[in-house]
Parts: structure tokens; C-alpha cells; sequence
């Protein structure tokens, strides 16, 4: 995002966090990354139920401010003034903390050891029963099922372009049947 503005963007707007995420001011540009979700049914909790607008003007100089909303039903709200300003102040520090040296990579370690058996899980086929119970069970199929050796295999599919090209073709071609 800093290239872009390098080369002259003034705002950038990343998504597909499904989070509220985090924004950056880099010399005279602007760049957001991830504003939430803005109507999706997929779970019940304030990070996936929460987002931003943008609002932006351009002129000769630009202005950006933000703007929570919130689920409601079908449709989106903007939270009361107690909720708003929470889902902002969260925002803000999370702006904050990333410009701390190490913090988005530390973080990310740490999300990604979290979610890293949903991935396992799901490319051994354990389909949704299996996998809930995997869950419940902190990941012991999915363990079990995945030895270091295998961790390599899988580990050289996904790394190797060669092997990537193929299994993506593969998968492709097994959509389309």
C-alpha cells in the first residue's frame, strides 16, 4: 500500500478481514485495511457484526473520517453513541499498535496458530460433524491425522509452484464436474 502511495494514491482501501481492522497515514495518503463486514449472517458476535463506512473528500486536500454501523436484522445502523464510539476507539489503537515494531507479525503468528487446524482440518475432509467435534477436542484428529512428515508434504504442495499449479488445477477441474 505504501508503493501506491508512493506512485501517487491518496487513499487505499484494503478488505476481506470480516473484522474491523486497522488504518495508516503515510506521507499524503491514506490506507485502510479491512472494515468489517457490512451485512453478513455468517456468525453472531460484535467483530462480525460491526464496520466502517469510509467517507472521503478530495479537493485539494483530502479529508477521510469513519463512521461505525452495526447489523441490525437485514439491514445495517449506526450503534448508539456509547457503542459507536467504542467500535472507533478500538479501531484507533489497533491503528496505533501496528506501527509498533514486530506487532503484526507477532499477531499474525498468533492468529495463524489458532486457525492453523481449521485449515488441516478441512483439507483432510473431516466435513462438518468431524470438524466440530476436532474443535471440542482441541484439534486431536486433525493432530493425529498430520504427523511432521505430512506437515512437510502438504507444507511443499503449498510452496512449491509446481505442485501448487497442479493442485489448483485439479480442484478447478473437479468444480466444474
Amino acid at each position: 500500500c505504501r508503493k501506491m502511495v508512493d506512485r501517487g494514491a491518496d487513499l487505499i482501501v484494503c478488505q476481506h478481514s470480516h473484522c474491523v481492522g486497522t488504518f495508516e497515514k503515510y506521507k499524503n495518503g491514506v490506507m485502510v485495511y479491512g472494515q468489517g463486514n457490512f451485512i453478513f449472517d455468517r456468525r453472531d458476535n460484535e467483530y462480525w457484526n460491526s464496520s466502517i463506512l469510509i467517507r472521503a473528500e478530495f479537493g485539494e486536500t483530502m479529508a477521510v473520517d469513519f463512521i461505525p454501523v452495526m447489523k441490525n436484522g437485514n439491514g445495517v445502523a449506526v450503534p448508539d453513541a456509547e457503542k459507536g464510539q467504542s467500535i472507533l476507539k478500538d479501531f484507533y489503537s489497533r491503528s496505533e499498535d501496528i506501527l509498533k515494531p514486530g506487532f503484526i507479525e507477532s499477531e499474525f503468528d498468533n492468529f495463524a496458530d489458532c486457525t492453523g487446524l481449521f485449515y488441516l482440518g478441512a483439507l483432510a475432509g473431516l466435513g462438518r460433524v468431524l470438524g466440530k467435534l476436532d474443535r471440542i477436542l482441541n484439534g486431536l484428529i486433525t493432530r493425529r491425522i498430520y504427523s511432521r512428515d505430512r506437515l512437510n508434504m502438504v507444507q511443499n504442495f503449498v510452496e512449491c509452484e509446481t505442485h501448487r499449479e497442479l493442485l489448483l488445477r485439479y480442484l478447478n477441474l473437479k468444480r466444474r464436474k
